[in-house]
């Protein structure tokens, strides 16, 4: 009987080994600058060329949010880096 009991003991430590694991590649690690957020539609984040996106009415956002790392506050997208940046950084359009 102790045996069965050791073995349910290990194998209930295993699996939530690896839930646990599971779980903490879902976790979003943003970068400096960036906090974790819900954005419906891919074109919903400003950036330094489009600072107020409008998204598309039909097909585009999903029906439930994806976690994604959002800009800060006074931070925006710089598209061809892709990081976050202060607003008034923003490269300079032709």
């Amino acid at each position: 009987m102790k045996i069965i009991i050791v073995c349910i003991i290990v194998q209930l430590s295993s699996i939530s080994t690896a839930w646990l694991q599971l779980l903490e590649d879902k976790i979003l690690r943003c970068p400096p600058h960036e906090h974790e957020g819900c954005a419906p539609c891919p074109c919903w984040e400003p950036t330094c060329q489009d600072r107020n996106p409008e998204c598309p009415t039909s097909g585009v956002c999903a029906p439930i949010c994806k976690p994604k790392c959002l800009c800060n506050e006074s931070y925006i997208r710089n598209n061809s880096t892709g990081r976050c940046i202060p607003i008034d950084r923003c490269p300079k359009l032709n």
